[in-house]
Order: C-alpha cells, then sequence, then structure tokens
C-alpha cells in the first residue's frame, strides 16, 4: 500500500512540474512569474535550465527577476544545480536596465555563496541604484569577501544613502576584517545616521572580540 501511494505521489509531483514548465513558456507573463516563483519555492533543481533562459531572454523584467530569485532558493539546498546559472547571473547584474532586476541578480550570488561573483559584485558597489549597491554589498557580506575590504570603507565613508552605508556596516562585520577599523569607528562616531552609527559599532565591537579569541 505504501509503495502505491508514494508511487502516486512521485505521479502528480512529476505532472505539476511538468505544468511549471509549459507555463514557463506562456505567453502570459503572471504564469511565466508564478512558474518560476514555484520552482523556487519547490527548491527544485530541475528548473535551473529553464530559469536560465528566463534569465537571459524573457522580455519582463519581472519575470527576470523571480526566475533569478527562484535560482538563489535552489541554491540554498542545490549550490551545484544553481551555479550552472551564474554567468547569467553575472551578466544581468552588470548590464540589465532595470535596477530590481540588477539588485535580484546581486543577492542570488549571495545565497549561491560563489566566490566567482565576488568580482562583479565589488564592481556593483558602484551601481547608480542604491538598492543594488546595498544587495551587492549583503552578497560580500555573505561571501566573507576580503577583497571588498577597501570598497567597501570607501563607501561606509561615502554613500550618500544611509541604508546603503548600514548594509556595509553589516556586512563588515560578516567579513571581520581589521583593515575595516578604521572605517567603522569614524562611522560610529560621525556618521549623521543613528542606525549606521549603531550598526558600525557593533560590527567594531564583533571584530574586535573575534580576532581576540
Amino acid at each position: 500500500m505504501k509503495t502505491i501511494q508514494k508511487k502516486e505521489t512521485e505521479f502528480y509531483k512529476e505532472a505539476g512540474m511538468a505544468i511549471q514548465f509549459s507555463r514557463l513558456a506562456s505567453e502570459n507573463e503572471y504564469e511565466r512569474r508564478g512558474a518560476a516563483a514555484w520552482f523556487g519555492r519547490q527548491k527544485q533543481p530541475r528548473g535551473v535550465p529553464s530559469l536560465i533562459q528566463v534569465m537571459d531572454g524573457d522580455a519582463k523584467w519581472c519575470v527576470r527577476s523571480s526566475a533569478i530569485w527562484a535560482v538563489g532558493q535552489i541554491a540554498k539546498e542545490h549550490p551545484g544545480a544553481a551555479a550552472e546559472a551564474l554567468p547569467s547571473i553575472i551578466k544581468i547584474l552588470a548590464k540589465y536596465p532595470h535596477p530590481d532586476t540588477r539588485a535580484k541578480a546581486a543577492e542570488a550570488i549571495g545565497l549561491m555563496k560563489n566566490k566567482q561573483g565576488e568580482r562583479a559584485l565589488i564592481k556593483g558597489l558602484q551601481d547608480p541604484e542604491p538598492e543594488v549597491r546595498k544587495s551587492c554589498a549583503w552578497s560580500l557580506g555573505k561571501l566573507e569577501s576580503t577583497k571588498s575590504v577597501r570598497q567597501m570603507a570607501g563607501l561606509l565613508r561615502d554613500d550618500p544613502d544611509w541604508e546603503v552605508r548600514r548594509a556595509v556596516a553589516e556586512a563588515l562585520e560578516r567579513i571581520r576584517d581589521k583593515r575595516a577599523l578604521g572605517a567603522l569607528g569614524t562611522a560610529a562616531e560621525k556618521d549623521e545616521d543613528a542606525e549606521v552609527r549603531k550598526a558600525a559599532e557593533e560590527a567594531a565591537e564583533a571584530i574586535r572580540k573575534w580576532h581576540e579569541e
């Protein structure tokens, strides 16, 4: 009996997946977007090749964003399968015109924890949109990117957006590089925003404690 139930479950699972693959090719953008999100919620690695096609060619930015989000979710359980999408995600971060999609690309690299995307994230710290810079900083923190410390210290000092500066301080805390202490100390004392000062102070304290242990 259990064997029959298992086979039935697998049958319906495969049938449901087939429907989602079909919807990825739908003329309706909402169906494509929903199908991409389904693969992400299911963390289904078999969807990655089709999601790459969506990222590379869909005419709607929101559908591409959904596909990128899905790959990031898949990466949490299947990093090897998700890595196949990295070249497309890096290209989107560098060149795609819509800032939300670029920000999703930056976040996905962090979720993939793939160091091959580090250089693209560092370059993304110069993006004209604060949401993209913030996402790049977050992902560089996830990657514990010591290579980004100099650029992030500059961003902590000079970026006009307080949310970006706070994200940088939090990322530097995760990186735990002593070279960031000077910039964090200055921000903790002089930044005009209270949340940035708090984040910088906490980051500096955490880095000092980590190196003392």
